[in-house]
């Protein structure tokens, strides 16, 4: 019986309800959560996957250059300790002694440096990424601008203070009893380009992304449209 209400959507509203004995509100909420929802969803995933990977890849930065730092710092250190003892003359000290300190603290030294050789290209790696994460997910977002919004998100709801404070929304709202809830034909245009972008960002996110509900919602049309 449900099939044969979404073969009858475009008939008049108490055909409908009378085919289904469902509230018309209640199919109208099944019919958006199957295609309009779930189009919706893809969008945010995307939206949301460039986002962490972008929050991600600053967060390796930031962990990898104070690293760097702490050992640069005791680097400078062990250079100032090895130019003293270098310098050292004391007679308290035998020479022997004086020999086994360099040799330590050149060994530190050298040990030093390779952390330091193996971290400098991890920070440029990760900053790069970083920054192209951040640039691609601009791009996304003004790909998306006309048919998507940013909807707030109230600290109540959020779980996470790090999380997102909006969602990703339609900027059409529908009507709680619109069945069809076609999209403007501006916004149906921009929803297509958006998912023929799909293989592009699929490439960007290494994962696979499905195009089609997006593309048939961005084909939605009422009756005589």
């Amino acid at each position: 019986m449900l099939d044969r209400i979404r073969l009858c959507w475009i008939l008049p509203t108490i055909a409908l309800t009378v085919l289904s004995g469902t509230p018309l509100a209640a199919l109208a909420q099944e019919y958006r959560t199957n295609l309009r929802e779930q189009c919706r969803l893809t969008i945010s995933d995307i939206y949301m996957s460039l986002w962490n990977e972008e929050k991600l890849y600053r967060e390796q930065n930031d962990g990898i250059e104070k690293k760097l730092k702490l050992l640069q710092g005791e680097r400078v250190r062990s250079e100032k300790n090895l130019e003293d003892l270098q310098k050292a003359k004391s007679k308290d000290i035998p020479e022997i002694s004086l020999n086994h300190k360099a040799a330590a603290l050149v060994y530190e030294l050298d040990t030093l440096q390779a952390q330091i050789a193996e971290l400098i290209p991890l920070a440029a790696a990760t900053s790069k990424n970083a920054q192209s994460r951040k640039v691609q997910l601009a791009a996304f977002d003004q790909l998306i601008q006309g048919v998507f919004i940013h909807k707030p998100i109230s600290t109540q709801t959020r779980s996470d203070s790090k999380m997102l404070a909006f969602r990703i929304d339609y900027s059409q709202e529908c009507s709680e009893y619109d069945l069809v809830c076609p999209l403007l034909p501006p916004q149906a245009k921009q929803l297509a380009a958006i998912a023929n972008a799909f293989p592009e960002y699929s490439t960007i996110l290494q994962k696979p992304l499905d195009a089609t509900l997006c593309e048939r919602y961005s084909k939605v049309r009422r009756r005589g449209e």
